[in-house]
């Protein structure tokens, strides 16, 4: 992974907005994108990127149910990634 300008100003993107950091007292849960990208074949490479594009992707999940619009299962928990 290469880091540019951008990486340097910027939050790391996380799973679903959540804070980025290591576990803490009070702490339930916490995300772990762990890349594995060896095999038998040589040339079908990327599953390196799957955490990224996890995280990438989870910015479109509602945190919220409009039902229960008082709960959030993030904060509740106090998880991090």
């Amino acid at each position: 992974m290469t880091l540019t300008t951008d990486d340097l100003f910027t939050s790391p993107a996380t799973f679903m907005g959540m804070p980025h950091g290591r576990p803490e007292a009070g702490c339930k849960a916490a995300i772990l994108g762990v890349p594995f990208d060896c095999g038998i074949h040589p040339f079908r490479v990327g599953s390196r990127q799957g955490p990224d594009a996890v995280r990438a992707q989870s910015a479109l999940i509602r945190r919220f149910n409009p039902t229960y619009a008082d709960f959030d299962p993030v904060s509740l928990l106090g998880a991090v990634d």
